[in-house]
């Protein structure tokens, strides 16, 4: 009884051990990671809004630890766009740390709401397995603009220490 108590710590530690080690790599996958959001003009929306997104952020308190990157300059609402639905397109591009971009989808932005609808430019569960979330806020003007996007690598599983 004392042998397989004590096996059964061995084992244990190391599976914490494993688990530790991939919490680790996940963050430091995160750190080197950025995520580029523009503007498609290809559906007119404002031209000259950009923005760059790099990890590590401050605020690694989104949830399920999605940890969360600032938008530095919005993307504005464009009435004018071919859908003529007074909504906007966005871009997303992800880029490893390595140089290698993908783009990863379309974000669709409609005034007055607090959502973004993400159109992935290959299916829904690749888009689900980079876990990106985009969140929306009003400015002043009462134009929706993106604030925020959530990503966390493709582990498979997530959970907090």
């Amino acid at each position: 009884m004392k042998t397989k108590l004590i096996y059964t710590v061995i084992l244990v530690t190391f599976l914490l051990m494993g688990v530790v080690s991939l919490a680790i790599g996940e963050t430091s996958d995160q750190n080197n990671t950025s995520i580029s959001v523009a503007n498609d003009t290809a559906n007119n929306t404002t031209a000259n809004n950009t923005a760059n997104i790099s990890m590590p952020v401050a605020n690694t308190t989104a949830p399920n630890g999605i940890f969360e990157a600032t938008v530095d300059n919005v993307l504005s609402t464009d009435s004018t766009n071919s859908g003529g639905n007074n909504s906007s397109m966005a871009s997303l591009t992800l880029t490893y740390p390595e140089g290698n971009t993908e783009d990863i989808g379309f974000v669709q932005i409609t005034p007055g709401s607090q959502e973004a609808n993400i159109y992935n430019t290959l299916n829904s569960a690749y888009l689900n397995e980079k876990h990106v979330e985009v969140a929306i806020n009003n400015d002043s003007n009462g134009n929706a603009v993106i604030t925020s996007v959530w990503y966390a690598p493709k582990t498979g599983f997530s959970f907090k220490l």
